[in-house]
């Protein structure tokens, strides 16, 4: 039969938990990088949609001043076409 002392079984119980700490950790490390990188392809997509809809929001600006009319932003951010002022 196995004898075994206390010092043994804290040193065995300490190599455990340190071994199931570690794993533990990696496999977190693993899913915030996985979920870093789902992000980062987010952020990516959301700046090209963005600088797409500023591009067509010049453009469509620069066709309404050459028909005299503007663009026009309310407090809650929705356009609108409005005329510019008759010249006095």
């Amino acid at each position: 039969m196995f004898r075994f002392t206390i010092r043994e079984l804290v040193l065995l119980t300490l190599v455990a938990a340190m071994g199931v700490g570690w794993w533990m950790e990696r496999g977190r490390s693993q899913r915030n990088d996985q979920a870093m990188r789902k992000l980062e392809a987010e952020v990516q997509l959301s700046r090209s949609v963005i600088k797409s809809l500023s591009e067509d929001i010049s453009r469509i600006d620069q066709d309404l001043s050459k028909r005299g009319l503007k663009l026009v932003w309310s407090n809650d951010m929705r356009p609108s076409v409005g005329e510019y002022p008759p010249d006095r």
